[in-house]
């Protein structure tokens, strides 16, 4: 999480998002701007604080840091899910996140 700023008086934020997906043939990288805001009711059995998305609009898959089988691949990333920002104090602090990804690669 990088460039942290928050919108408007209700507690959300924009962020950028920098994700490693690990697979067996090799890894992807993303960047992304994504987007926070608080719950509208608590969640007790998750324990998430906010609900966060983020669509792309182009490519945001960074070839040039791919390895393996995606080494050089393009394509876009998107995301929808909740995150716990309750131990959230600052860099090296704790996030926990709970969030599907949808990964699209470029076919060449």
């Amino acid at each position: 999480l990088n460039s942290i700023e928050l919108i408007g008086d209700g507690g959300g934020m924009q962020l950028e998002n920098t994700t490693f997906f690990n697979f067996d043939e090799g890894t992807v990288v993303s960047i992304s701007l994504t987007t926070a805001q608080p719950v509208s009711d608590p969640l007790p059995t998750s324990g998430a604080t906010h609900v966060t998305g983020e669509v792309s609009s182009g490519d945001n898959i960074l070839a040039e840091m791919g390895t393996g089988k995606y080494k050089g691949v393009t394509g876009s990333t998107r995301l929808s899910g909740t995150i716990d920002l309750s131990k959230f104090a600052g860099p090296g602090t704790e996030v926990t996140f709970d969030c599907i990804f949808v990964i699209s690669l470029s076919t060449n």
